[in-house]
């Protein structure tokens, strides 16, 4: 489930649909379904206050799909860094054998 599935799903669930939720935001529903589609990011407010609705953030924020990427990324970074500090010690033993 993505933020705005869950965001309807929240909604659904503790407030009887995204109107409703709207209004305990206090913000239009118009607004709330933008945050839903993803063409603006909510505010510090807004997170707030769905955290007093009883929203678990933790799980409205948890993206597993980009976690994965991230892991991905960073496992990555990590072989090539291993591959470079590895040319580091060849190039650095070669230098000391020049030295000697």
């Amino acid at each position: 489930m993505n933020f705005g599935e869950k965001i309807k799903d929240f909604a659904q669930k503790n407030c009887g649909g995204i109107k409703q939720l709207a209004d305990a935001l206090g913000i239009a529903d118009t607004s709330l379904h933008r945050y839903i589609n993803g063409d603006v990011s909510p505010s510090k407010d807004f997170f707030m206050k769905l955290r007093v609705l009883g929203c678990d953030l933790n799980w409205l924020l948890d993206d597993k799909e980009t976690a994965s990427a991230t892991i991905s990324i960073i496992c990555a970074e990590l072989e090539n860094t291993k591959k470079e500090n590895k040319e580091f010690k060849l190039r650095l033993d070669k230098i000391k054998k020049l030295l000697n």
